[in-house]
């Protein structure tokens, strides 16, 4: 157990960034995906070539795609979110570290504000995707909340453990 713990620190304000980030690339990614997918089995359906068996497997794999991405998004969500809690604690943390937080806890709040409200102005870019992905929009508009939750959490197991 002790090689385990060899010269790593933790860094809440990293880890949160981290979490932030990858989940908006795939809040933004999914319905574009799903758009150049849609459009592409658009196509495959006109196609009078095309067989009606052949035919049924993009459709269905466009009848089932917001259903597919949206259980996934909230999938990783849940993931990192218990990843980073395990993390924080298994992770030796200095005291430092908490000056830091809390110091850069504002700037990391204003930005994942501002991603929220991005998110929100870019999925009204595709109506019939806001409806799909009711997780997504969810976990997109309380992210600044689940922001000052998540990096409380992790300050309150990283520094009350003992060492």
């Amino acid at each position: 157990m002790a090689s385990f713990k060899k010269n790593r620190k933790g860094n809440i304000f990293l880890e949160v960034t981290i979490i932030v980030v990858v989940l908006f690339v795939l809040a933004i990614f999914f319905p574009l995906f799903g758009n150049i997918y849609f459009e592409l089995n658009d196509e495959i359906q006109q196609d009078n070539q095309i067989s009606a068996r052949a035919k049924a497997i993009p459709q269905h794999y466009e009848d089932n795609y917001w259903a597919i991405w949206n259980w996934g998004f909230f999938a990783i969500f849940f993931g990192y979110t218990l990843g980073a809690l395990i993390a924080a604690y298994f992770i030796e943390s200095s005291p430092v570290f908490i000056i830091i937080a809390i110091i850069l806890l504002p700037i990391l709040v204003l930005v994942s504000m501002e991603l929220s409200n991005a998110y929100d102005d870019y999925i009204t870019e595709f109506p019939s995707q806001d409806t799909g992905m009711p997780y997504i929009s969810f976990i997109w508009s309380i992210m600044p909340y689940y922001i000052v939750t998540l990096i409380s959490s992790l300050a309150i197991i990283m520094y009350s453990k003992k060492t």
